[in-house]
């Protein structure tokens, strides 16, 4: 019996094509799937690379993801250009991303189901003691039953990162507002014209931080 890979290039060449023609896509999408969940190398590339681009507040269009791989040194490993047209090409609209983007989420999580069968198996094989076999495997069950639920905010940390590393990169920062110490970990700082959203499990903490921030544009600002 041929063994089953389960994987669909159709429908990840699809999302990545919606994502080229509309790049508010990856908002759509970004609860379901994360670069690892595409089974194709190809497509991890070019998803990664648009997820940079989003993040750093780029364009995403063909000729920047072709550089912004080009720059990472994937271009050819993503298949350049043409790879990046035929995913544009076979995409007739982005409006079924999300519907894409489930299937090869589904798929990733019985790829990872077969994995961790075939680790215990393996480890069967191994003779091992029955308390070492189950140890952990509550946890191991309980971290792939999570994946079906859809994350609200799994790219959060990186567009943080990705926003304090910009920052440490300006050579100058006049007009930036002090922050207290405990909010300069998330929030390097103010800038006139940027749009902060602030979010919380209650109401209460969002009128708290919300105070915080109001107080913090009272200071002096840095610089003249």
């Amino acid at each position: 019996m041929p063994e089953i890979v389960y994987n669909d290039r159709d429908a990840e060449m699809m999302i990545l094509g919606a994502i080229i023609q509309d790049p508010d896509s990856i908002l759509k999408i970004s609860d379901l799937i994360q670069c690892e969940d595409l089974y194709s190398e190809k497509h991890r590339l070019i998803y990664g690379a648009c997820l940079d681009l989003y993040q750093l507040g780029e364009a995403i269009d063909l000729i920047s993801v072709r550089d912004r791989l080009r720059v990472q040194g994937n271009e050819d490993l993503a298949g350049g250009l043409n790879y990046l047209s035929d995913c544009l090409d076979s995409t007739p609209t982005s409006a079924n991303v999300k519907c894409h983007a489930r299937i090869v989420a589904k798929l990733s999580l019985k790829r990872q189901i077969k994995a961790w069968l075939l680790m215990k198996q393996q480890s069967i094989a191994m003779d091992i003691e029955p308390d070492e076999f189950f140890a952990g495997i509550e946890m191991e069950l309980v971290k792939l039953a999570e994946k079906v639920k859809e994350k609200k905010d799994p790219y959060a940390t990186g567009i943080v990162q990705s926003i304090v590393k910009y920052w440490d990169t300006l050579e100058e920062k006049k007009g930036f507002i002090e922050t207290d110490p405990k909010m300069g970990d998330a929030i390097p700082g103010f800038f006139p014209g940027h749009l902060i959203m602030i979010g919380g499990y209650t109401s209460t903490e969002r009128v708290l931080i919300s105070r915080s921030c109001l107080l913090i544009l009272r200071k002096p600002t840095v610089g003249p």
